[in-house]
């Protein structure tokens, strides 16, 4: 199995949070967060979003500035959970211009991913839940999950995307749960260049056990990638 390590862009910063939009400490500016992942021994790359703010957003500049750190962008994500328009979920909203619109960004997302000889494109379904009994059709909302994920995937069967599950938050409830439902997805969806993220808080959340969530996506050979986060057993 080639192993890939990365991190997160955002990791070194001003740890911001709901609570602490401002953020716990002082910011760090770009070239000293990308010096300082530099010297991690064993770092393949880093983790960003789409557009990827406050990095590059032209291609050639993005790979030629990481370049400079002997760096590249491993993974990458689209923001398609920040804004209000996303709160019935990018992927599985009723409205069909709210999916389209998210397809698109997903798709430029690809573009974007290709351009810069990323590893995998992530997505995660931040929004796609609920919080209230009956508050949403669960068929209908499946059903649009999967049709999504499939449109998105068929773009480029070349790219390798990642679905990441969590159990709960933003949503009380999220359709894309635990490693099963995870698994039930992909399997709808019916591509290969589809696969599953383990991340062991969300798995931590869902009282799962982390090897066996592991051996399960591998069985299926849809472990893409594997998030080390802490955090406690019932806390997203």
């Amino acid at each position: 199995m080639n192993i890939r390590v990365e991190t997160h862009f955002e990791t070194l910063g001003a740890s911001k949070e709901r609570y602490v939009p401002g953020g716990y400490y002082d910011n760090i500016d770009v070239d000293r967060k990308l010096e300082i992942m530099s010297k991690i021994d064993g770092l393949d790359g880093i983790f960003v979003l789409y557009p990827p703010d406050p990095l590059p957003s032209d291609p050639d500049k993005l790979v030629k500035k990481l370049n400079n750190y002997g760096l590249e962008v491993a993974d990458i994500y689209p923001d398609n959970f920040s804004n209000k328009k996303w709160k019935y979920g990018a992927f599985s909203d009723k409205s069909d211009r709210v999916r389209k619109d998210n397809i698109k960004i997903c798709k430029e997302c690809i573009d974007f991913a290709k351009a810069i000889n990323a590893f995998s494109v992530l997505l995660w379904p931040a929004h796609d839940g609920f919080d209230y009994p009956f508050q949403t059709d669960y068929k209908d909302s499946w059903k649009y999950l999967v049709e999504t994920f499939r449109e998105i995937g068929e773009y480029d069967k070349n790219v390798k995307i990642a679905i990441e599950y969590k159990s709960k938050d933003p949503r009380q409830r999220q359709y894309v749960s635990t490693v099963g439902r995870e698994i039930a997805l992909l399997n709808d969806i019916g591509l290969e260049n589809l696969g599953g993220v383990v991340d062991t808080g969300h798995a931590f959340m869902a009282q799962e056990s982390i090897a066996e969530v592991l051996e399960l996506l591998d069985y299926y050979n849809k472990l893409y990638q594997i998030h080390l986060n802490e955090n406690y057993r019932d806390s997203p």
